[in-house]
């Protein structure tokens, strides 16, 4: 049995395993690796060296919490755009379920610029819902809406709110990231996303809900599971096993608990 090894509590393995599997360890620049689940871990750097740092964003990437969340599996929504009409790709072609984490984002982000979730975060009531979309929307006796992409799959103010956590905790901790390094978005040579949830998500939603900054598309890259990948070739191989601890040596954790500009950070970070 092979451990990968840790940076830090809350970093360890997933990052360590990813940055081999990405090659990013190798790159000269600067490049922000993000595995996104419950725990969002995070590492930014290059060929010098790397820092990183962990968020508890919840588990509302994967699902979890969400009326109609679920896992990435035959029947989760995992695409949404609006066209004259919402349109969804459903994993295994069959009859949608629910909604995993990239479907979410998706929907969120269409409601967002079709007016039906406002820049604070409320899912508005039907009566506030632009006339043309007021037949999906449903009160939800508590003043806000009940958005309902299908019969089965619909969206509620609670799960905005949820998802509007998890966003704000990785858009925060990648602040405190480029201001440890002292740069700007624009310094970025790449971002890479990584995790089971990085095989399906949109970028371009995921800049337009600001839980990723803005950048141009082609710095943007989705690499899947990335902890998997780096795993099996340091099961494979000796030199690979070799650099993992190389990179863990070169990575500098930074606790964010008690940081008060991570504080600041996330509350900026909790509108669209």
């Amino acid at each position: 049995v092979f451990y990968a090894p840790c940076v830090a509590g809350y970093v360890g393995g997933d990052v360590t395993a990813g940055l081999l599997a990405s090659g990013l360890y190798r790159k000269p620049g600067l490049h922000l690796l993000l595995d996104l689940g419950t725990n969002g871990e995070m590492a930014l750097g290059g060929a010098e060296g790397f820092s990183c740092c962990a968020v508890a964003s919840g588990p509302a990437f994967e699902g979890a919490g969400i009326a109609c969340g679920m896992i990435a599996l035959d029947g989760a929504v995992s695409r949404v755009q609006y066209d004259r009409g919402f349109l969804y790709d459903v994993i295994g072609a069959s009859e949608p379920r629910g909604l995993c984490g990239s479907g979410l984002i998706d929907l969120a982000a269409v409601l967002l610029s079709l007016g039906v979730i406002d820049r604070s975060g409320r899912l508005l009531p039907p009566e506030d819902t632009p006339p043309r979309l007021r037949r999906f929307v449903t009160p939800d006796g508590k003043g806000n809406g009940i958005f309902h992409l299908t019969d089965r799959v619909y969206l509620t103010a609670e799960d905005v709110r949820s998802l509007q956590l998890a966003k704000a905790a990785v858009a925060a901790g990648i602040e405190v990231l480029l201001r440890q390094r002292s740069i700007d978005v624009s310094a970025l040579d790449g971002v890479y996303i990584a995790g089971g949830f990085g095989n399906y998500i949109d970028p371009n939603s995921a800049m337009a809900i600001g839980m990723l900054p803005r950048l141009p598309r082609d710095k943007l890259h989705c690499l899947g599971n990335t902890s998997l990948a780096g795993a099996s070739l340091a099961s494979l191989d000796g030199e690979s096993r070799r650099s993992l601890r190389d990179i863990a040596a070169r990575c500098r954790y930074i606790e964010l608990s008690g940081r008060q500009d991570f504080a600041r950070a996330f509350t900026d970070h909790m509108v669209f």
